[in-house]
């Protein structure tokens, strides 16, 4: 339903993208106001279905599938807290009504919704409406979007569907912008509305190979570069070794277009330069640390400079190591890492519990000597014994690594 079409100056307007939400004007109703997910999820099925009264059967098959004592009683009494809930929010307004047995949202009251709002931006969008207003609609409501369709209930198998239906439509109409984007070289715009989706989803390739193209557009290579270490990196640390075609080709088209016929040897030298110098080791995504690898092993082959490989892996007494707990626990890690390394040494995450180390010039016993130092300042950082942090050490010219000491 269109704004347009609404009569009434002042209708209800529901949220089902994120944590569902019922408001008008200044005032809201949620979960946590609710108290209740039943009752939550009760009004989300009836506003959801404002248009269409809702058999009773359905309702108790949705909210207590095969598991319920008398459920025509147990609907009858949710039914019952749910308008007293309401009622204390919005006095005087009969917003659930019974008609020929099923419950529904009152039709007379006018309530607008994201979903069907959205349902009718991609209706206009594949009918091939670029005008101002439409675009203008669609991007509003787009970057309003808080997250998935009904996040709270993703475990449950009835949302499930409808939230993968949502989703390939968010998809869908961040497509449609994103190519109306670049085709009018609104590159800020298009950062944007990446922002607010990877917000969304921080795992979808798509809205990633959004935000590259906006960095490329608007000729902001380093940024785009840095950006594009980044998103792998955080891609690997999630997934594993996922495939990235095509972030891995919209990279290879932006150093193809930055990477001109240049015979001023000074000045590709000073753009190779670091903007500043660094005064600490550096952090790079593991396939930049293994290309770094290979060359060290093509050096020892040249000269004799000590390399050592150190692999720190986190652990947690007694117990399953969950990504809530590593991650806090890993960034601290990360910190002792960088203030102990020296500046031509290389960090990089190999999983979300480790990370791999490349030190130059450091013999077995300077190596020892450096990672006992580190141990020591992460157990101070973490007093209450819980983590228990490892390292296993190998030079390049090692045939196997060293024995995995605890540190301690």
């Amino acid at each position: 339903m269109n704004m347009t079409e609404l009569k009434e100056p002042n209708p209800f307007f529901a949220s089902f993208f994120g944590n569902f939400e019922l408001k008008r004007d200044n005032v809201s109703l949620n979960e946590l106001d609710l108290r209740s997910r039943q009752a939550t999820k009760l009004l989300a099925i009836l506003i959801y279905h404002y248009r269409d009264p809702y058999p009773s059967a359905k309702l108790i098959d949705m909210l207590w599938p095969g598991t319920a004592e008398n459920p025509t009683h147990a609907l009858s009494n949710l039914i019952y807290r749910l308008r007293k809930s309401l009622a204390k929010v919005w006095p005087g307004e009969k917003l659930i009504v019974l008609r020929n047995g099923c419950y529904q949202w009152n039709p007379d009251i006018p309530i607008i919704t994201d979903v069907r709002e959205l349902d009718s931006c991609v209706e206009s969008l594949n009918e091939g409406k670029n005008a101002p207003e439409d675009i203008t609609r669609i991007e509003q409501l787009l970057r309003n979007i808080k997250g998935k369709f009904l996040a709270d209930f993703s475990d449950d198998i009835d949302v499930l569907s409808v939230q993968t239906y949502y989703h390939n439509l968010f998809l869908k109409s961040f497509t449609k912008l994103i190519q109306y984007y670049e085709s009018e070289h609104l590159y800020s715009a298009m950062e944007l509305l990446c922002q607010s989706a990877i917000h969304v989803d921080p795992l979808e390739e798509q809205f990633h190979c959004g935000m590259l193209q906006a960095l490329i557009g608007s000729n902001r290579f380093l940024a785009a570069e840095d950006y594009y270490h980044e998103i792998i990196s955080q891609m690997k640390s999630y997934m594993g070794d996922m495939h990235t075609e095509r972030i891995e080709e919209i990279y290879q088209r932006m150093q193809k277009r930055i990477h001109f016929r240049e015979t001023d040897i000074d000045r590709i030298m000073g753009d190779m330069k670091e903007e500043e110098q660094a005064k600490h080791a550096y952090v790079c995504e593991y396939g930049f640390f293994q290309k770094m690898f290979t060359i060290q092993l093509r050096l020892k082959k040249r000269d004799n400079i000590p390399v050592s490989i150190v692999l720190l892996s986190l652990y947690v007494n007694g117990g399953e190591l969950t990504r809530e707990m590593s991650d806090p626990v890993m960034g601290k890690l990360e910190e002792i890492l960088l203030s102990s390394l020296r500046q031509g040494d290389i960090i990089s995450k190999y999983s979300p519990s480790q990370y791999i180390t490349m030190l130059g010039g450091c013999s077995r016993e300077q190596t020892e000597v450096i990672m006992q130092r580190i141990c020591a300042e992460f157990y101070r950082k973490n007093r209450n014994n819980k983590f228990i942090l490892q390292y296993s050490a190998r030079q390049l010219s090692d045939p196997m690594l060293l024995p995995a000491p605890a540190c301690s």
